[in-house]
């Protein structure tokens, strides 16, 4: 176990730590959100307790396996996002790799799509624009250097950043990110 792992664990820690009691919005307001979208995005109680998660905390953590909702999850969290009145340029999607970036555009295009039609209430700027994702290394904007153009002193310039594949993530990544 080297030195340089324990302090980017623990430099990653003290960075999470703020952020786990921090709210995006109030409960009410999360809640309120997530029973709007909740019937035509079709979730099941799990994922809207994940959604109003999402919301309501500062730092949330959506896991499961293939097949277990997790696109459908997203797709509900931009909607009650937008809800909440957080614009779509507000929104930062990442993943750590371009295919991951690539994959969770087109899912959530397809997700935000389906609900538009199944629900005229479903705002149509973003089921006609949804966000599109980025590399991690491209939202932070990574500098030839090796530095990043984002940090503590000047962070990515949004309200909220969905992060998948974060199990993708090295020490490194993640304390910059964070």
């Amino acid at each position: 176990y080297l030195h340089r792992l324990w302090w980017l664990e623990d430099q990653l820690a003290r960075a999470l730590a703020p952020r786990l009691g921090v709210r995006l919005c109030a409960e009410a307001t999360a809640t309120a959100a997530v029973d709007r979208i909740r019937a035509s995005a079709g979730l099941t109680d799990e994922q809207a307790a994940a959604a109003r998660a999402a919301l309501g905390f500062g730092l949330t953590v959506i896991t499961g396996g293939p097949g277990t909702g997790k696109t459908t999850t997203l797709a509900a969290i931009v909607r009650a996002l937008r809800a909440i009145d957080v614009d779509v340029a507000d929104l930062a999607l990442a993943a750590p790799t371009g295919k991951a970036a690539h994959r969770m555009t087109q899912a959530l295009a397809r997700a935000l799509t389906a609900a538009a039609r199944a629900d005229a209430t479903v705002d149509a700027v973003v089921a006609a624009a949804p966000p599109v994702a980025a590399t991690l290394h491209r939202l932070l904007g990574a500098q030839p250097g090796g530095g990043f153009r984002h940090d503590t002193q000047n962070p990515v310039p949004a309200r909220a950043v969905i992060v998948d594949e974060a199990s993708m993530l090295d020490l490194e990544l993640a304390r910059r990110l964070f």
